[in-house]
């Protein structure tokens, strides 16, 4: 029996996507049938490049990619600007269903305000977390 030790094992190589989308008459989507509704979703940790991989595949398959990440931002920044406690599941829930957020052009907007940058601050990041936790809003 072979004893492997820590520090040996391999390391885990990345995961490339090629930057081009993958049309339905390519040589690489035969016998590929996309269904008429098609949702992936990728799971894990903040930080871990989720977005970035979800991106990337999406272009790859001619998909549209939707950021939830930056939706749950979006709904945090909400709530502090109007000074709601993120706690407070079900007023931020409400928020949630009442604000409008709009992907356009690679810009994220609550209520037709950009909030593209305000969303990636460390404060907001860190308050996101209460967000995308709470199961009430996560079902609006």
């Amino acid at each position: 029996m072979t004893t492997v030790k820590k520090n040996d094992r391999a390391r885990r190589r990345p995961v490339v996507v090629p930057m081009r989308p993958l049309s339905p008459q390519s040589p690489q989507s035969e016998g590929l049938p996309l269904p008429d509704r098609l949702i992936i979703t990728i799971d894990g940790p903040a930080g871990t490049g989720k977005s970035t991989v979800a991106r990337a595949l999406a272009h790859r398959l001619g998909l549209d990619f939707l950021d939830t990440g930056a939706m749950y931002r979006a709904v945090a920044w909400a709530a502090l600007d109007r000074g709601i406690d993120l706690t407070a599941s079900k007023q931020v829930a409400d928020l949630a269903g009442a604000i409008a957020i709009t992907f356009d052009a690679g810009r994220v907007l609550v209520d037709g305000r950009d909030v593209s940058e305000a969303i990636r601050t460390k404060e907001i990041t860190d308050a996101t977390r209460h967000v995308a936790d709470a199961a009430a809003v996560r079902e609006v």
